[in-house]
């Protein structure tokens, strides 16, 4: 008990590395400011470009990268995955791409869609935000169809693309 220093109540002062302890606990919430963000970003990133052929810390710094929802993040998590493609071949990293071209086409249209919602009466955004529809159904369409004659069993994504098919009227 005196060994750990427990002897005055008080578990705090017995953890070892309380800087990494705050980490941890700063990693593990919901919600985290763009500072703890950029951190991790920078962290994964110092992490992978030292060791580049790493999948494991692709995946990190890619994660990371995306979790900021920032466009510009999100393009280097897919110039990544683009690298890691072409060197690799694997499917897989085409297959992220998509999916964070999806979510950046998703917040698109949210944003189209608020636009519309504040000024119901202007006919330009209204076709704006039906053009913009069916661009994201047609490139979704492409990002399904490819994901499909890669992995024929992935049932998710057969569905998405059946989605999509019938939301363009095919």
């Amino acid at each position: 008990i005196s060994e750990g220093n427990y002897e005055g109540g008080d578990f705090r002062k017995s953890i070892r590395n309380m800087d990494y302890q705050k980490k941890l606990l700063t990693k593990d919430t919901d919600v985290r400011s763009m500072d703890v963000m950029t951190q991790e970003v920078m962290e994964t990133e110092a992490a992978y470009s030292a060791n580049p052929s790493d999948q494991a810390l692709l995946t990190k710094y890619v994660d990371a990268l995306v979790r900021t929802e920032q466009p510009d993040y999100e393009n280097r998590a897919i110039d990544a995955l683009n690298r890691a493609h072409k060197e690799t071949g694997q499917y897989k990293f085409k297959q992220r791409i998509g999916n964070i071209l999806i979510a950046q086409m998703a917040r698109q249209e949210r944003s189209l869609r608020e636009r519309v919602a504040k000024n119901p009466k202007d006919a330009e955004g209204k076709k704006d935000l039906e053009e913009f529809r069916k661009m994201r159904a047609e490139e979704e369409l492409r990002i399904f169809t490819e994901t499909v004659e890669n992995y024929p069993t992935d049932n998710q994504a057969r569905f998405e693309k059946g989605r999509r098919m019938f939301q363009l009227g095919m």
